[in-house]
């Protein structure tokens, strides 16, 4: 399935060299070299059951994993998946590492990936920092150079190369005060990210609710995205309100299985998508979700061979 900012047709003609005169010696045609791939960069939206986990990779070098899935319920997404697939592609390197919010669904374990792949930072929210500071001994123990936790709030951003994300949401005067807080006000607070590469950009909305929405909603942060995440694994999010102004073509929703429960997209929120026009990939059907780009065209591709089934459902 091809997809793109313009309609746009590429025609490959390829000419065999049969019934073609020889070239006279001394008259040898200059060598064409083959021209080099296109730059581009795959966001990959692994299915981790009711988890995120999302790797953003360049085909110049630059890598960026947002979230690292659960280490919970008998799930170890680091262990199973992210170890395994940098392995496979030579990713010992990443250029960020950003978690959200600090939910076991979505920080992983950041020890253990960082014992296999090199990090300088973990990027965070205002809860992150507070909550996940005491990993920051096993960090350092397990990295040549220290770990740093940087806390990230709104207008703040990141760039490697052609790579651009912007951080949409928390403002800075949501950052909590130190005492304890709801989940569901945790959820609201999570970093929402826009990815820009080229003209072609994807929004991750990571936890966020309907409320949360509303508070993104009423400032003039710039929304508007060809792929969206949708917030909080597809339950109890992505208004109508929030549909008109981030306008996507295409939504994916990690879901699946939490603690032997199969957690599924919310049926209003699947009917909103739908009367909005807007294709829904799910990571409990179509296994890891793979959207393509050079910055002017993507694609969206499903790997079905990833769909993640637990042992307490088998």
């Amino acid at each position: 399935m091809h997809t793109g900012l313009n309609a746009c047709v590429i025609a490959m003609t390829l000419v065999g060299a049969a019934g073609c005169p020889r070239p006279s010696p001394g008259h040898e045609p200059p060598q064409v070299r083959a021209p080099a791939p296109p730059n581009e960069l795959r966001v990959r939206f692994f299915a981790a059951g009711h988890g995120d986990s999302i790797l953003l990779r360049t085909t110049d070098g630059h890598r960026v994993l947002v979230d690292a899935g659960r280490f919970v319920g008998g799930d170890h997404l680091v262990r199973r998946r992210l170890i395994p697939f940098f392995r496979k592609h030579r990713i010992d390197r990443l250029d960020a590492f950003v978690v959200t919010h600090p939910h076991p669904d979505h920080f992983g374990d950041p020890v253990m990936l960082r014992n296999h792949v090199a990090f300088t930072a973990l990027h965070t929210n205002a809860d992150g920092a507070a909550l996940l500071g005491s990993l920051v001994p096993g960090l350092r123990r397990a990295a040549k150079r220290p770990v740093r936790i940087v806390t990230l709030v709104q207008g703040d951003r990141l760039q490697f190369g052609r790579l651009h994300l912007r951080v949409i949401h928390p403002p800075k005067t949501a950052i909590p005060p130190a005492r304890v807080t709801s989940l569901s006000a945790q959820n609201d607070r999570s970093l929402v990210v826009r990815v820009t590469y080229g003209a072609v950009k994807i929004l991750l909305a990571a936890d966020l609710t309907t409320r949360g929405e509303r508070q993104v909603l009423a400032t003039d942060q710039p929304l508007f995205a060809h792929v969206l995440k949708v917030g909080h694994h597809g339950r109890g999010s992505t208004s109508d309100a929030w549909l008109r102004r981030v306008r996507p073509k295409h939504a994916v929703a990690t879901c699946g299985d939490y603690l032997g429960r199969m957690q599924q997209v919310c049926p209003k929120v699947a009917a909103r998508l739908k009367a909005h026009g807007v294709k829904l990939h799910r990571t409990d059907l179509h296994g890891d979700v793979v959207v393509i780009t050079d910055g002017r065209v993507y694609s969206v591709r499903h790997h079905p061979e990833h769909i993640y089934r637990p042992r307490l459902l088998k």
